[in-house]
């Protein structure tokens, strides 16, 4: 695929980017399986190795999937001093941002995050809206467009970093260029091997409150265990409606704004869990509205969280099917689980949730793009040096998938990085100063680097 052509034009850089910056716009095709048809273009920006002298060229890849990582160059730009022996590659992944930002109406118009049925919906017409282009992006088609604009560049092998949903390109550009790929850092680990069920954050969540009532000594673990289980279960009999909207905090809410709050605001969620236990459920619909504000409108591609997710993550149902079929698969699939698979949530408790894609995808329109184009889910994983981090406190990407993944990658080191929420790059000195040590000099830490 990579024999096409592709073209760049070069354009001024944006702030913050200096002089010594080169920026443009790669014309790439739209299909890379079928690359004579529609094109698209690739904002990138190349900078420089700081020494003058390049050994390898960095190229990171942000969350989402749906963040332009040319509205987060300033938290890149400021690793470059640490790396001064590599160049580095910015590319805004088609559909986002410089990119082509694709969105939806149906998300980008909406009051708030929408879950249970009415994310159901909103999925399904924000696919409609985007029409047959949403075909177009996939994981391996931004892989294909950062490694076309790398070639056309003329630079240097790559190292990769990945945060979050960065992970999930960077793992895929690993397989698919094993003999390329210098080193790979990954953070907020999205594992190939996903749950289509999403136990992996049930079971995370337990476990995370257990270790922040230990750690910080607000609560008794078992006791708050239980008062979650009482509030999780009120709101399954009885919604509780927001202020002065139609909006009504169910269990589906509750149980995705807690992965949110656990993480980042845990002393407020205890109180706001003791009191709507008590009946009074106004601290926890205001820290359900402080921390699930409304889909904005930005540069990141609002449509790529829906397209990406059900193009290529796991479902528990088979896309190729029609609704009817899909949803008795579904049902029968839901039924067939334990009473408690979801930890302190009913099943349809957690099936409700705006934070896992369990029946997301329901009414997403059958995926038509080449079988060349999706995610290398099965290898063969190559042994590139991989270093692997991860919070014990992360419920976005919990500990319990990077330890899956883990098993993907023969010569992988994972550091657990204790007390820190999702991307430690963010939180951790010791996590940093390892990744960009290993960026620059690509031997693999000792597991215990960061365990002091």
């Amino acid at each position: 695929m990579l024999e096409y052509p592709v073209t760049l034009e070069t354009e001024a850089c944006p702030a913050p980017f200096d002089a010594n910056t080169r920026c443009g716009v790669a014309t790439v095709p739209a299909n890379w399986a079928k690359p004579d048809g529609r094109t698209l273009g690739i904002w990138f920006a190349s900078v420089p190795a700081p020494s003058g002298t390049s050994t390898g060229v960095t190229v990171p890849f942000h969350g989402g999937p749906g963040e332009a990582i040319s509205e987060f160059a300033d938290v890149y730009l400021a690793l470059v001093p640490a790396l001064p022996d590599r160049d580095m590659l910015l590319v805004d992944l088609r559909g986002n941002g410089r990119s082509g930002r694709l969105g939806c109406p149906a998300l980008d118009n909406a009051q708030w995050r929408a879950d249970g049925q009415q994310q159901v919906d909103a999925n399904g017409d924000c696919a409609r809206e985007v029409g047959p282009r949403r075909d177009d992006y996939t994981t391996v088609g931004s892989v294909l467009d950062v490694e076309a604009i790398r070639r056309a560049l003329n630079l240097p092998k790559p190292s990769l970093l990945g945060a979050s949903y960065g992970t999930w390109p960077v793992q895929t550009y690993a397989v698919l260029f094993p003999d390329l790929v210098q080193a790979a850092v990954i953070d907020g680990i999205i594992a190939f091997d996903h749950d289509p069920w999403g136990r992996m954050y049930t079971d995370g969540l337990q476990r995370v409150l257990r270790l922040r009532c230990e750690r910080t000594m607000l609560c008794d673990p078992a006791e708050a265990d239980a008062r979650v289980r009482q509030v999780a279960a009120s709101l399954a009999a009885q919604p509780v409606p927001f202020p002065n909207s139609t909006r009504l905090l169910t269990e589906g809410t509750f149980s995705g704004v807690s992965v949110y709050a656990i993480q980042y605001a845990f002393a407020d969620y205890l109180t706001a869990v003791d009191q709507a236990a008590n009946g009074d459920f106004g601290p926890l619909l205001a820290l359900t509205e402080a921390l699930t504000p409304p889909p904005g409108v930005g540069g990141g591609g609002s449509a790529l969280t829906v397209v990406i997710a059900c193009n290529e993550y796991s479902a528990p149902f088979d896309l190729d099917h029609k609704l009817a079929k899909r949803t008795a698969e579904f049902d029968r699939g839901l039924a067939g689980l334990p009473d408690d698979a979801f930890g302190w949530f009913s099943k349809q408790g957690w099936v409700d949730s705006a934070m896992e894609q369990v029946n997301f995808c329901l009414e997403y329109p059958k995926p038509l793009f080449s079988p060349k184009l999706r995610p290398p889910y099965d290898g063969p994983f190559p042994d590139v040096p991989m270093l692997m981090l991860n919070g014990d406190l992360d419920l976005q990407a919990p500990l319990e998938m990077a330890e899956r993944a883990k098993q993907d990658w023969p010569n992988s080191v994972l550091l657990t990085i204790k007390d820190s929420p999702h991307v430690t790059l963010r939180f951790s000195e010791c996590s940093l100063f390892t990744a960009l040590s290993f960026l620059q000099n690509p031997v693999l830490p000792d597991p215990g680097t960061c365990d002091d």
